[in-house]
């Protein structure tokens, strides 16, 4: 079996930065005064425009949460393609040698000289082999990953592959993805979670939410017990996804022949998708075909989706061939897709849900922003999820504090953070429930709570940093006060500062002498 890391934005970028770039001029020419200069971000703001595989969540970067999750899944998955635009290419293979060296050297420990741990011994040393290639991004991951089936692989090699996106951090084990995919013999097999509290939709009462995905899920459940000798109490959730909705339709609209063949719907915005797939190939394939064919035929331009657009044309295809036989149709399937032809298909669509009151092992959120998603997520791991950290907390302060930190004298580091090495903390410092990445420096007296610093930043003295992202080389001045705030990297806080819901810029020099 194979498996597909997808490290390339799942969203079209020119529409966003076309409406930042005009704003940003706008306010550039308003406003000459240098304190003027903030510049409020929405709720889309990133670091940079690239898909940040090499972002650093806790102690890994994202890429590496990904590559981890294909490794222990080598059991069932021979090979994998790191799928990167050009620009992330080198660091994505460099980051491919390293782990797959370090899982070999891992799996290679000395045995006993019984039989027994002798076959332990061989079976561990499987590994996964990765291959990086570079596609073009700008189409989207559906688009980059129909380039891969069609021209990498072919239909009958694989009869399923796992798709995993790079900003996607779970630890649900993949074997039980694909065990479950193929028990029930689905076309598609979606991971997806409970909206967390942080992740909140714009509501307002007697109207639809704004920019909320509805799914659509059967009542007939099916739980199985876990296949992990170590996780026997633990039980999946497994619903029929009877459809899943874009950010971009105001309504969804289903066939009755479905709704009668599969009962009772629910439709709700309490799930996300979590970009985890096992899909049929064959299926795949066809309905890539099928959805690209479609857009150039509308004149349309060819971006696709893999959450908002195969996945929804998924789950209609489910039940393609009973609302063809319920119009009078023959009902046949019609294997000619470049022409227009339909697709259709008795295999099911399920949906394998994590559900929060069983965050240990049940752990899954995807990253789509750095506020509040990386923060969130940051502060989520050390506190529920520590086994994605690869290393256990201290004993006594249940934190992560790297052996190289300098700490000044009466500093605090509470509970649930995670200092890494090379970082310099100043006397009287506090810290909690924060992540302070490498070789940063933070000065005496500050207060750092619910944040993320960025490697190589600095946070100067008599500091109050609270539910921020203080991104890389950036620095924050003396006596400053940053509250809800994203500061993107190499930006400067001047001193004195009191700063509230922005998001802080680096301030490009003037071409006026």
């Amino acid at each position: 079996m194979r498996a597909i890391i997808l490290a390339v934005g799942e969203r079209e970028r020119k529409e966003t930065q076309g409406e930042r770039k005009e704003e940003d001029e706008k306010k550039n020419n308003n406003n000459n005064d240098e304190k003027k200069k903030k510049k409020k971000g929405g709720n889309g703001e990133s670091f940079s425009s690239a898909s940040d595989v090499d972002l650093l969540l806790v102690f890994k970067p994202l890429l590496q949460y990904a590559i981890e999750s294909v490794q222990k899944c080598s059991s069932l998955v021979t090979s994998c393609v790191v799928l990167v635009e050009r620009e992330d290419a080198q660091f994505a293979k460099e980051l491919c040698e390293k782990m797959t060296t370090t899982h070999a050297s891992s799996s290679s420990l000395p045995s006993s000289s019984s039989n027994k741990s002798t076959t332990l011994t061989t079976t561990k040393e499987k590994k996964v082999r990765f291959e990086v290639l570079e596609v073009e991004g700008k189409g989207g991951d559906a688009n980059a990953l129909r380039e891969v089936l069609t021209t990498e692989m072919n239909e009958s090699d694989d009869e399923n592959v796992l798709v995993v996106s790079h900003k996607t951090v779970f630890d649900v084990p993949l074997e039980e993805i694909v065990t479950a995919h193929r028990r029930l013999d689905a076309s598609l097999t979606v991971l997806m979670s409970e909206r967390r509290a942080w992740d909140e939709i714009d509501t307002k009462y007697g109207r639809a939410p704004k920019n909320a995905k509805y799914i659509g899920l059967s009542d007939d459940v099916e739980e199985r017990s876990s296949t992990s000798r170590n996780r026997k109490s633990k039980k999946l959730m497994i619903k029929r996804l009877v459809f899943s909705s874009s950010e971009s339709e105001k309504t969804v609209k289903i066939n009755r022949s479905a709704l009668d063949s599969v009962g009772n719907v629910r439709a709700s915005v309490r799930y996300r998708d979590v970009r985890v797939y096992c899909f049929s190939t064959a299926a795949l394939v066809k309905c890539l075909k099928k959805v690209s064919l479609a857009r150039s035929n509308d004149g349309v331009k060819s971006f696709m989706s893999l959450k908002n657009d195969i996945v929804p044309e998924m789950c209609k295809a489910q039940f393609w061939n009973t609302a063809a036989t319920n119009n009078g149709d023959d009902g046949k399937e019609n294997d000619v897709v470049e022409n227009g032809g339909t697709l259709s298909s008795e295999k099911p669509v399920l949906a394998i849900i994590c559900r929060p009151e069983q965050q240990r092992d049940n752990f899954a959120c995807e990253i789509e922003r750095v506020t509040p998603h990386f923060l969130e997520i940051s502060k989520e791991i050390l506190s529920a999820a520590q086994s994605l950290v690869g290393r256990e907390p201290s004993a006594r302060h249940e934190n992560f504090v790297a052996s190289d930190v300098e700490l000044g004298g009466k500093a605090i580091i509470g509970a649930h953070c995670a200092i890494l090495p090379g970082v310099s903390i100043g006397e009287k410092a506090h810290i909690k429930r924060s992540v302070i990445s490498r070789d940063a420096r933070v000065g005496a007296n500050s207060k750092i709570t619910n944040s993320v610093i960025g490697s190589n930043a600095r946070v100067e003295a008599n500091c109050q940093i609270v539910n921020c992202v203080i991104g890389d080389r950036a620095c924050v001045g003396k006596n400053s006060t940053l509250k809800e705030c994203v500061v993107e990297c190499d930006c400067e806080v001047e001193e004195d500062e009191n700063v509230r819901e922005e998001t802080l810029r680096k301030k490009e020099r003037s071409a006026i002498e």
